[in-house]
């Protein structure tokens, strides 16, 4: 088998792992994926539901929603560190699970390199981020068609024609930054398990030294919250680059960790 085709195999088996949903075998023959996506569509249409209800019969309750989509949406402190975080815990829980459920000796035994192992884990946690990114987009349009169906004439429903402009500028700002908080929570993984003293205290002050230094550069401009009126392109793609250097530098540094330095 290629080496692709066992990278591509190992992506999938993590990310299938990463999404288990643990279903009573005894409660019926229903797939647990089945019996997921029923569960989310019921409370999805649920909660929908309720908005519409509140929205229609309160202009008050509309208007509320709607300041709150705008701070949600919009590049502020609480959006960005959230959309960074989330990368960063899907891979970080990855590895130490494989000490969790006792496959450990089998993963590190796999006839296969250490950077390929680790690289499959990466891979695995960008495509669930990808997924969460896909359902906040279509979650946050479905609200935006219910308020304008349902309460056309709120006070300030002006906020609502460029909220799909924000949320795909949020989006694109989390994805060129994702590399870098993937490799975070990989090397994070890796440092939960490594027998070494002090790191896993240096490792978080060298995160926020990292974040630090993007908010005190001129990059800060990506993160303005009428960035998305002219995107800064120039910023954007040095935002990119600085993403793909440091997560590079982790990446290779996290399979130095996991070849010499934890033990099963």
């Amino acid at each position: 088998m290629s080496t692709s085709r066992v990278f591509w195999t190992l992506v999938r088996n993590d990310s299938r792992l990463g999404s288990t949903f643990r279903f009573d075998k005894a409660r019926g023959n229903v797939s647990a994926l089945a019996a997921y996506l029923l569960a989310f569509g019921i409370v999805f249409a649920l909660g929908g539901l309720l908005l519409g209800f509140g929205m229609h019969i309160s202009d008050l309750f509309a208007e509320r929603v709607i300041a709150i989509l705008d701070f949600l949406i919009t590049p502020n402190a609480f959006t960005i560190t959230f959309l960074f975080y989330i990368p960063f815990a899907f891979t970080s829980e990855m590895l130490p699970r494989e000490w969790k459920n006792g496959t450990v000796g089998w993963w590190l035994t796999l006839p296969y390199s250490r950077k390929l192992l680790l690289g499959a884990k990466s891979m695995a946690g960008f495509f669930r981020f990808i997924k969460f990114l896909l359902i906040l987009f279509i979650s946050s349009e479905y609200l935006i068609i219910l308020i304008i169906y349902l309460q056309p004439d709120v006070e300030n429903f002006a906020l609502l024609h460029d909220l799909p402009q924000r949320v795909l500028y949020s989006c694109t700002i989390a994805l060129l930054l994702s590399p870098f908080f993937v490799s975070m929570g990989t090397t994070g993984g890796v440092l939960s398990k490594a027998q070494m003293k002090g790191l896993p205290v240096i490792f978080p002050a060298l995160f926020l030294a990292v974040i630090v230094g993007i908010f005190s550069s001129p990059l800060r401009a990506v993160f303005s919250s009428v960035a998305y009126l002219s995107p800064p392109w120039l910023s954007l793609l040095l935002v990119f680059g600085v993403s793909m250097g440091l997560s590079t530098l982790l990446f290779f540094f996290a399979i130095n960790v996991l070849e010499h330095k934890v033990e099963l």
